[in-house]
């Protein structure tokens, strides 16, 4: 039997307010402190900050528990758009919502009165912003209470990435804990993972290129190709706008048979990506087959194939290492950089933004470093992931350093109302004593706090389902 029970008025907002103060407490013997939490088979979890520890407890007000959801949703809305802002999130928005409490109880619209404080909030912020440096950026991240590896990986990959490189965090981990730099070009890329991975790459040296532009639709096609790739079992990457399921299967199946190496890559529909076959092309040193052209796949003679010096595929991604392209790729990228200032003269300021974003993308694919973090085996995996996580949140932050700066704290500790005054002790509590935080986190995870609790401090009943 079910029913659903309703509860509004005076009753709610008891509820409401007894749910705020309850959570209150237990964030108290929670915040910064290693909690560890067992399930139902009897694992044991390190929980890996406020908002995990949270989640374990299980509160007997309908009420509190749908505030805790909602705060939740919120701290992994912060995670994902604000890196490291997640636990903040939470208890800033437990505070706000205390003081905002207060305001109710004496008569004055809450609402009202955050809109009001909010307006001095963002002057604060933007009086004290300054441009974001690397030396403010890694002055913030050492301040955080993470793992020394954390902070430690997150410094030397910046370090050797530099403006242009990528960084691939590993899943598996090693025997010991590495930063690897490779010179190789990345692409993103379709590689039909549910067929054509037995482990964790295909990395092989010397590999046949062929890049079609268009679709492989029978075997027929490509016969000849198989046919001289299967005598010495030469490794060959095939990249295509698509494949039959003709060819994957004769493909797969052949490659199980170990008859041929041959590894099929599908280029990504995607409007940024639309001139990868150029751009892989110019690395591997080779000329597109294009229907365009007057080409047909049947004519590719196998013996005038382009030979690229190492060709790794990963989950998703291409990496491409040939320096005998260096001289062609380096030609490419200065066109496509000039193209970007002859189109800035030509083009209005919001047209010329798509472009260029899609320009940046292809020219981040043509650069040539990339660093690869693998953790240690000896690491328990509870301890990797979050170390993970950190890497991870640190590598999202620097584009929102770069783009929107640094705020200095102690300018934000000036203003003597009482949202300063708990947003600068938050700021205390989980960034310890660092002097600058990054403004774009701190502005989108403050914003967003607000609309949240804007909508929770308007509620003024809920309806509550249960069996």
């Amino acid at each position: 039997m079910s029913y659903t029970k309703v509860i509004a008025a005076d009753d709610y907002f008891n509820d409401f307010k007894n749910g705020i103060q309850q959570i209150s407490n237990d964030i108290s013997l929670f915040y910064n402190k290693d909690a560890i939490f067992e399930n139902k088979n009897g694992q044991l979890f390190h929980l890996d900050g406020l908002v995990e520890a949270i989640q374990c407890i299980e509160y007997e007000s309908p009420v509190t528990k749908e505030i805790v959801k909602i705060l939740v949703s919120q701290s992994l809305k912060a995670f994902r758009s604000s890196p490291f802002f997640s636990d903040f999130s939470f208890f800033y928005s437990i505070e706000v919502l205390k003081h905002l409490l207060i305001e109710k109880a004496s008569g004055l619209d809450p609402i009202q009165v955050l809109e009001k404080l909010e307006c001095s909030f963002y002057e604060d912020v933007s009086s004290s912003s300054i441009i974001g440096t690397s030396d403010s950026f890694f002055g913030f991240i050492n301040k955080l209470n993470k793992a020394e590896l954390s902070k430690d990986l997150i410094l030397n990959s910046c370090k050797y990435a530099g403006l242009d490189g990528k960084i691939f965090i590993e899943t598996n981990q090693e025997a010991f804990t590495t930063l690897e730099v490779k010179h190789s070009h990345a692409f993103s890329i379709e590689t039909f993972d549910e067929f054509f991975f037995n482990g964790r790459q295909w990395s092989h040296s010397f590999v046949n290129c062929i890049v079609i532009d268009g679709i492989i639709e029978s075997v027929s096609e490509i016969n000849h190709l198989l046919e001289s790739a299967s005598k010495n079992l030469d490794p060959v990457i095939l990249i295509a706008r698509g494949f039959g399921d003709e060819v994957l299967q004769t493909l797969y199946v052949n490659m199980q048979r170990q008859t041929l190496n041959v590894f099929p890559l599908k280029l990504k529909n995607d409007e940024n990506l639309i001139n990868s076959f150029v751009d892989i092309s110019v690395v591997c040193k080779t000329d597109p087959v294009s229907y365009l052209k007057g080409e047909l796949i049947s004519s590719i003679d196998y013996n005038e194939v382009s030979v690229t010096e190492h060709v790794e595929i990963r989950k998703g991604k291409l990496l491409i290492t040939n320096i005998c392209g260096a001289s062609s790729t380096r030609l490419h990228l200065q066109r496509l950089r000039s193209e970007i200032e002859i189109k800035r003269k030509t083009l209005d300021s919001h047209t010329f933004d798509l472009y260029e974003s899609s320009i940046r993308e292809r020219i981040r694919s043509l650069s040539s470093r990339s660093v690869h973090v693998s953790l240690s085996k000896d690491i328990p995996k509870d301890l990797a992931r979050k170390i993970r996580k950190d890497i991870d949140g640190g590598f999202r932050s620097i584009p929102i350093v770069r783009d929107y700066g640094m705020t200095r704290v102690k300018d934000l500790e000036l203003s003597e109302d009482w949202l300063s005054s708990v947003l600068s002790s938050s700021i205390r509590l989980f960034f310890k004593d660092a002097k600058c935080i990054p403004t774009g986190s701190l502005l989108r995870s403050v914003k967003s706090v607000h609309e949240n609790l804007k909508l929770l401090i308007s509620t003024s009943g809920a309806l509550v389902y249960d069996k």
